[in-house]
């Protein structure tokens, strides 16, 4: 772990205020007008905290995992890689045409996480969904479908025999395959408060396992 200064700058032209990162402090230029910059302060950057720094609490001993269907977008696959490993996910399953980390714009978004949680690619999710159930596995849907129930209410109390639950989230335009939420356990939906109909697909898949993991604390072992 080594411990770096960053510089608070703010332009004397615009008034931009902005977090400033050169080791050495060249180039302090305003990035919006070029002008000249004025040191506001200096403070600590930490880079390359362990796990054991950066959390408090244990990492998850529950089998949880994701089901990735169709996702279009490496941004949005980079991105739940980081949320997977921040929630202590032990698998993600990248099914159809979800790209793999072997894209470089996974690294964009995922910032490592992709080389840390493990990962398997498979063609067709609905088989994939049917091979895993037979194994025990519990399979929650994220979709905002008018059969689904509010992930506010929903109780993991069915599921406590389940080998590991996995939670899916489909592609960002057409959802998940109408075929893996017949197969599904249960349908989960985020409700909504503003005028869009969705929330983004990784930030959706976040919302869900943050929500979902904790309610599986001391359900399943």
């Amino acid at each position: 772990m080594s411990v770096d200064i960053y510089q608070i700058r703010e332009c004397n032209q615009c008034g931009l205020r902005y977090p400033f990162v050169d080791a050495g402090y060249k180039n302090s230029r305003c990035p919006a007008c070029l002008g000249v910059t004025q040191l506001i302060s200096e403070q600590p950057f930490i880079r390359g905290l362990t796990r054991i720094d950066c959390l408090q609490h244990p990492t998850l001993q529950k089998p949880i995992a994701g089901l990735l269907d169709n996702i279009r977008s490496a941004l949005n696959v980079g991105a739940i890689f980081r949320t997977a490993d921040g929630l202590g996910l032990k698998h993600l399953y990248l099914c159809g045409f979800t790209p793999t980390p072997e894209n470089p714009e996974i690294t964009k978004t995922g910032l490592g996480a992709q080389d840390s949680i493990p990962w398997s690619f498979h063609h067709n999710g609905v088989n994939l969904v049917k091979s895993i159930k037979m194994e025990g596995a519990a399979i929650i849907v994220v979709e905002n479908k008018n059969e689904a129930i509010s992930i506010e209410v929903f109780k993991p109390e069915d599921f406590r025999a389940a080998t590991q639950v996995v939670l899916v989230v489909g592609n960002e335009i057409t959802g998940v395959d109408p075929a893996v939420i017949d197969l599904a356990d249960v349908c989960v939906k985020i409700p909504m408060y503003g005028k869009k109909s969705s929330f983004n697909v990784s930030n959706a898949f976040a919302i869900a396992t943050y929500v979902v993991s904790s309610k599986f604390d001391g359900i399943i072992d």
